[in-house]
């Protein structure tokens, strides 16, 4: 069996030799390679896939490594390349023991001895990124932040915040929504209704898109002169809302837009700032 990766499929189930779902007519390969053969499951409470038992062949540490990647909060995720590898290397050196055990820095050892090793730590570094959908991997090769830093300090201001990840930055903890609007897109030649909205942070001084739109739909800020920011294109995943980068959220007057890939352009009010 293929599995459809669009999450609003309503048929999401085909045969396992097909290209294209029945339903929605989506992709069933992912990145051309990689098939889906069922749904997994979720835990309520902590929000992460249940996954391990789909793979036993996955030691403890490298299984736990995933988990911290694929987190739901970015601040349980590792901050940068570098607390990724130190944590590739207590995996390696520890497979059989829960990371969270393990001491906080280790001396990194990492021999990789042939060409299938870098592929793994390429795969490591990247695919649980491309599972999210988390398309701004830049924000995470930032410099690790020191104990000498302000944690809840933003990280940019208006201008300096433009097609950045809000959640990344700092921005998300004092953001509000300031308006919105409902939209439609056709299913099952049926109008299905998705909510949109304008968050902003006024600490950060920026806004940004946030919608329920449906998978391939592109959402960002529009101006008053029709100039676009933060422009992002809603992933496959399990959660029902997504967000867009930043514009900025001062002297501006912005609306926020979204355009699903079967259905017209909706946008909510302009709103000045």
């Amino acid at each position: 069996m293929s599995y459809c990766f669009n999450p609003y499929c309503s048929k999401p189930k085909n045969h396992e030799r097909q290209d294209k779902c029945n339903s929605c007519g989506a992709s069933l390969l992912l990145h051309q390679r990689y098939r889906g053969i069922k749904l997994l499951g979720k835990n309520l409470d902590t929000r992460e896939l249940i996954w391990r038992e789909q793979a036993p062949q996955v030691s403890v540490s490298f299984a736990d490594l995933l988990d911290e990647m694929m987190s739901y909060l970015p601040s349980q995720r590792p901050i940068n390349v570098e607390a990724i590898i130190n944590n590739l290397a207590k995996a390696e050196q520890f497979p059989q023991q829960p990371l969270a055990k393990l001491s906080t820095k280790l001396p990194i050892k990492l021999k990789l001895k042939s060409k299938s090793s870098w592929l793994t730590l390429f795969s490591v570094v990247f695919l649980p990124f491309s599972i999210w959908g988390l398309f701004s991997l830049g924000s995470n090769l930032k410099p690790k932040v020191t104990a000498g830093n302000v944690a809840n300090l933003p990280l940019c201001n208006n201008l300096t915040c433009v097609n950045r990840d809000p959640i990344d930055n700092k921005c998300d903890r004092d953001a509000q929504t300031i308006t919105s609007n409902i939209g439609n897109y056709v299913s099952q030649q049926k109008l299905v209704p998705y909510r949109l909205e304008i968050r902003h942070s006024q600490k950060c001084n920026a806004v940004w898109a946030k919608s329920a739109a449906p998978y391939r739909s592109i959402h960002y800020i529009e101006d008053g002169q029709g100039k676009k920011y933060g422009s992002a294109i809603v992933p496959i995943d399990q959660w029902d809302e997504h967000y867009a980068d930043m514009a900025p959220g001062k002297d501006i007057q912005v609306r926020a837009c979204a355009k699903p890939p079967a259905g017209e352009k909706s946008c909510t009010n302009f709103v000045r700032l």
